[in-house]
């Protein structure tokens, strides 16, 4: 079995749930073996020291309450079990989470659920809960019933980083649930991982979130500008280096995922990227919900600069 599947167009659609297509290549080639933890089958393609793994819940929006927390935690134990023993760190997370935005009889959303379950496996995972020790993520949702995680490992660790216009996701307040999300905003990579990736930092899901509240409701040529300018910072700070304009800290990126939540604000955001993003080629759009039902797209991407 070969590694991840190849993405053939810009529109990956409303049943994927792949990585992005700037894992093609490094991972195309590799072998896929599959481990089992407990009941989790991991599916793991390697390349030199880098580690792609696929995690599937089949059902897991069928279950309910701390049965889907409790799914959720058991994954993220396991998969943290197996980057353990192979002696490596987690880089970046991909979670799609079936009806994300479903309101279950605890009175919490599948992503609070989502959530706790992963904060409850991260803290014996990597100690203490702190930006330098979070690794960037994804949280989406996913049409289909299963949860799926992708992980991306390496020997290792990247250098995680947080956006000074945003609050840190772990300091979020429970106005946003009771638990915390528990990511980077991003991370710059070591030579060797720049080498193989072919980029120097990759980014979370990024949206129009200032401290830690949705700004410009409803509005979705201000929700994509808030985007844009969150971006640009997170571009600064990775580089260490303040660009000149915030076209040229957003020329910086090499490769974007845009999620989005409503297929009829496509082409709008569309158009603002090609004009904004020159140095992107053939972005990926992917209908997915979001973690706030509120907001109108997410962007995560790859950035590329002088070491």
């Amino acid at each position: 079995m070969n590694g991840i599947p190849s993405s053939a167009t810009s529109s990956v659609g409303r049943n994927a749930v792949a990585p992005p297509r700037w894992l093609e290549r490094p991972f195309a080639l590799c072998s896929t073996r599959e481990v089992k933890i407990g009941k989790i089958n991991i599916k793991i393609a390697s390349n030199g020291s880098a580690s792609l793994l696929r995690v599937t819940i089949p059902a897991a929006g069928s279950l309910q309450d701390d049965a889907f927390r409790e799914a959720v935690y058991e994954c993220y134990r396991g998969v943290g079990e197996v980057v353990r023993q192979m002696q490596s760190h987690p880089i970046r997370f991909w979670n799609y989470i079936p009806e994300i935005s479903r309101i279950h009889s605890c009175g919490l959303s599948s992503y609070e659920l989502f959530n706790a379950g992963r904060f409850d496996a991260l803290g014996p995972w990597i100690g203490e809960i702190t930006s330098k020790r979070l690794a960037v993520a994804s949280g989406v949702g996913t049409p289909g019933d299963d949860f799926t995680l992708h992980l991306l490992t390496d020997s290792q660790p990247a250098n995680p980083v947080e956006n000074p216009r945003q609050l840190s996701p772990h300091c979020y307040s429970n106005r946003y649930g009771p638990v915390p999300p528990v990511f980077a905003r991003a991370c710059l990579l070591t030579p060797n991982q720049r080498n193989l990736f072919e980029c120097s930092a990759l980014v979370s899901g990024t949206a129009s979130i200032v401290g830690e509240e949705t700004r410009h409701l409803g509005d979705l040529a201000r929700q994509i500008d808030e985007t844009f300018l969150n971006l640009a910072s997170l571009s600064d700070v990775l580089a260490n280096k303040q660009a000149a304009t915030r076209q040229d800290a957003l020329d910086r990126y090499h490769a974007l995922r845009i999620y989005v939540p409503r297929p009829e604000n496509r082409a709008a955001i569309a158009s603002r990227l090609e004009k904004v993003f020159r140095l992107v080629a053939n972005p990926e759009f992917v209908e997915m919900d979001l973690c706030r039902t509120d907001l109108l797209l997410e962007v995560e991407g790859t950035l590329s600069f002088p070491a």
